[in-house]
């Protein structure tokens, strides 16, 4: 295994010891010194949120229902078919300074 850095992320580099005896390299690999697979250090991390996430699934189908139906409503109520979260000119709030009181009430 081999450390190295590749757009300020270290990655490690994992090369097979055994790729010129395997019976599978062939369809495994077209390089000709072996297969070489390589992982972010911190790759360990996204597959534990990603398979907390999976578990969790009726957590997150639940709150969808609950979080998304208010700001639908908003945005149906003053007529947008979009919504913006950040505009370089200017804020969706100052726009509509009430925006922030009716999304105030609804909770």
């Amino acid at each position: 295994m081999k450390t190295h850095q590749k757009n300020g992320l270290r990655y490690k580099k994992y090369k097979c010891a055994s790729c010129s005896t395997c019976k599978y390299q062939n369809s495994c690999t077209s390089s000709k010194t072996g297969r070489t697979l390589q992982r972010w250090e911190h790759e360990n991390i996204l597959a534990d949120v990603r398979k907390s996430t999976l578990e969790n699934n009726d957590v997150y189908k639940q709150r969808r229902c609950i979080v998304e139906h208010p700001f639908g409503t908003i945005k149906r109520t003053l007529g947008y078919s979009f919504f913006l979260r950040r505009q370089k000119k200017m804020s969706m709030l100052k726009q509509h300074p009430c925006l922030s009181l009716i999304i105030l009430s609804d909770y």
